[in-house]
């Protein structure tokens, strides 16, 4: 037990309790583990970099995006804003207090893991793992993203799961083999996703973008399992070319993909890499069961009916990054009680814009739908695809009467066996 532990808790039950908290969450593994502290290092990097963007969001958590309709919910969870209680700046502090006393968790858990006190350190982590919980999954939505589904596995294994060392180099490869799954389709075979926006990919000329997506999925579907390989020289050519791809990947993306990835993947792979035997025993159970759940959440989106890159439901459900070049227009004729009509359209600008029809939805149905007194509102939504054409996926006489059924097809939005009609052609777009 550690000396802060023992020096507080001195009663025989509270120390009965330490060596169980201690024991049941397997922290003689960090304890022995200088890889593992450096682990424990690189998640406090991600929630940092996580909660930094959370802190100064006008809306996500706020009144003010409640009053205003501007706040977003998970499809299955549409009564999330009875939550939200931030005040943001400028209409007052709390927001930003709130984060400031988790910016002092995070340097506080700092020193502790400087004192080796353990216990203590990992209680404070827990507590930023909940609060990345509740944010991701009900909330809100607007949180939700492929990297912090990474954090989020990452810390369930390094905080709770016995065989720690083992089960997050294993979430790592298995993330990259799921991520290959969503680029089994013609945007990324025929390398249409790039090559249909006005820059194509980066610093790559067209003929070159089939070869490169094409070596994408086979390196992270096939080749990236050989980073467990005892061959040394197999091992390494995957290290330097998956380390490679996060670096062009984060010419797209920004810095919050390789600051989630590219530390751990360093200290688990380079810096403190050590072959290991895969566990089997009664602990491994619980990390076994956390792969083969990442798994099923996956498949989600397949069950459900219909082409997900168009109808997008389920789309979140698991990974769902670069799965298309999306562009969409959204139309809507509101038609107020005196009989005045107002049109209003909107459309997207960046291929990296998922154009959700649920997203949009929402939107109207939050904002003018419950705010304003209207009698109806028609509503049409386009949307294409890697350079095809738009089809008008939705055509709709009153959105205010539709509802949104998660997990399922919800049948005002139409499927190919539907025949949408199509309604135009996209102009080549940008990456933003």
């Amino acid at each position: 037990m550690n000396n802060l532990i023992k020096n507080i808790f001195n009663s025989k039950w509270e120390k009965k309790f330490f060596n169980f908290y201690h024991k049941f969450f397997s922290l003689k593994e960090i304890e022995n583990s200088t890889g593992l502290i450096w682990v424990w290092g690189t998640l406090l990097l991600s929630y940092f970099v996580s909660f930094s963007a959370w802190a100064i969001h006008p809306t996500a958590m706020t009144k003010m995006g409640v009053s205003s309709g501007q706040y977003s919910c998970w499809d299955y969870y549409q009564s999330c804003g009875r939550w939200h209680i931030f005040d943001a700046l400028p209409l007052g502090y709390s927001q930003t207090s709130f984060y400031m006393g988790i910016f002092g968790i995070l340097v506080l858990i700092i020193v502790l893991l400087k004192k080796r006190e353990y216990i203590l350190a990992h209680i404070l982590t827990s507590l930023l793992f909940i609060w990345h919980f509740l944010n991701l999954f009900i909330l809100t939505s607007a949180f939700v993203g492929n990297y912090e589904y990474f954090v989020f596995v990452f810390g369930l294994i390094f905080l709770f799961i016995p065989h720690k060392e083992w089960f997050l180099k294993l979430s790592l490869v298995a993330f990259y083999f799921l991520a290959s799954t969503l680029k089994l389709n013609d945007g990324w075979i025929l390398g249409t996703y790039f090559t249909s926006m006005f820059t194509g990919a980066p610093l790559a000329p067209d003929w070159f973008v089939p070869i490169a997506t094409n070596l994408t999925i086979l390196a992270q579907m096939v080749f990236a399992w050989f980073i467990f390989s005892k061959n040394k020289i197999l091992r390494n050519i995957m290290v330097v070319y998956f380390l490679f791809f996060h670096l062009y990947s984060g010419i797209l993306v920004g810095y919050k993909y390789p600051s989630v990835v590219v530390p751990i993947f360093v200290v688990l792979y380079i810096l403190y890499y050590r072959w290991q035997k895969p566990p089997l025993d009664k602990k491994s159970i619980i990390g076994w069961s956390l792969i083969f759940m990442m798994l099923i959440i996956q498949m989600i989106k397949i069950w459900i009916p219909g082409d997900v890159r168009m109808t997008m439901e389920g789309n979140k459900y698991g990974l769902y990054m670069f799965e298309a070049n999306h562009q969409c227009v959204s139309t809507i004729e509101i038609e107020n009680k005196d009989g005045k009509k107002i049109k209003m359209r909107a459309k997207s600008e960046s291929a990296r814009s998922r154009c959700d029809p649920y997203k949009y939805w929402w939107k109207i149905k939050k904002q003018y739908c419950v705010k304003l007194e209207v009698k109806k509102i028609a509503w049409t939504f386009d949307h294409s695809i890697n350079g095809e054409p738009f089809y008008r996926i939705v055509d709709s006489n009153n959105i205010c009467n539709l509802e949104y059924q998660a997990g399922e097809h919800n049948k005002w939005i139409k499927l190919k066996k539907d025949k949408p009609e199509i309604v135009g052609y996209p102009y080549k777009n940008w990456y933003k």
